[in-house]
């Protein structure tokens, strides 16, 4: 008998066992972690947290807070650079200063977001990105 698998049925089958695999990880950690008076483990997923607040607890979540405070001290370069400039190029250098502080300041931030404001709110938006762009491009002309 011959048996054929094709890329669909591949997909799901390797989507089943990563799901089973965290299944079983995350039973085996609540299994050996603490617990509370009654024994129970305790699930760090059993908190109402939103999932950006889990990752910003996380390792990964800090490498990220790391990688962004680079990215904004980058930002902080270029916009040290400013004065030196005149004209457009000044101008330019404004916009992506700006944009990439943006940038890095919302991820620096994304584990000390209150519940009230958005980790959202800090990114620059679509008019900024545009912006950015017809302003170097006029440094192309």
């Amino acid at each position: 008998m011959k048996v054929t698998v094709t890329d669909k049925k591949l997909v799901q089958i390797v989507r089943e066992e990563l799901k089973n695999h965290h299944l079983k990880e995350g039973k085996r950690i609540l299994r050996e972690g603490a617990g509370d008076k009654s024994g129970r483990a305790i699930s760090p997923w059993d908190e109402d947290t939103s999932e950006l607040k889990q990752f910003s607890k996380s390792k990964s979540g800090r490498n990220v807070e790391r990688a962004g405070n680079k990215i904004r001290s980058a930002g902080e370069a270029i916009y040290d650079e400013i004065p030196n400039q005149t004209g457009q190029m000044s101008k330019a250098l404004f916009k992506i200063a700006d944009f990439v502080m943006s940038v890095g300041d919302s991820l620096s931030e994304l584990g000390s977001t209150d519940d009230d404001i958005s980790a959202t709110e800090a990114l620059p938006t679509v008019s900024d990105l545009r912006q950015l762009i017809k302003a170097i491009q006029r440094l192309e002309k």
